[in-house]
């Protein structure tokens, strides 16, 4: 379980960190759209089912808003701590190396969730066709 929640703060961190840290520097507003796609590339690297129009685009508006609500948390951040001298790429470098590293490790984490969730599901019923079975069997 510890490992788990390391790897979530290892991916999240710098995944969201990124644009923070553009926001602090005082980074181009046009940075937030790039962090948006790099949001949405790794929830389609890690196999969510976004292939209908309606859920890409709606995603792609929450990532959207995601990128620039953790861009100007990090505006505000400036207004209390020094502001950081980056250049342009490095906050985009984070979050890219993050959002690939965490496709890697996540890879159809998605699909094996859905696959427990059915099963959890099916279980009750599963367990009532075996009770049924076995109370037919005995009275048979």
């Amino acid at each position: 379980m510890t490992r788990n929640w390391f790897l979530l703060i290892a991916i999240l961190l710098p995944f969201y960190g990124g644009p923070v840290l553009a926001g602090w520097a005082g980074q181009p507003l046009a940075t937030i759209p790039v962090f948006a796609a790099l949001f949405l590339a790794f929830l389609l690297g890690t196999g969510r089912d976004l292939h209908s129009k309606g859920n890409l685009l709606a995603a792609g508006v929450i990532q959207l808003a995601l990128a620039g609500l953790c861009y100007w948390l990090g505006h505000w951040l400036a207004t209390a701590a020094e502001p950081p001298a980056l250049p342009i790429w490095m906050p985009l470098l984070i979050t890219a190396c993050a959002t690939a590293w965490g496709v890697w490790r996540l890879r159809g984490w998605a699909a094996r969730a859905q696959r427990v969730e059915t099963l959890l599901n099916e279980a009750p019923h599963r367990i009532e066709d075996a009770e049924r079975r076995a109370r037919d069997r005995n009275d048979g």
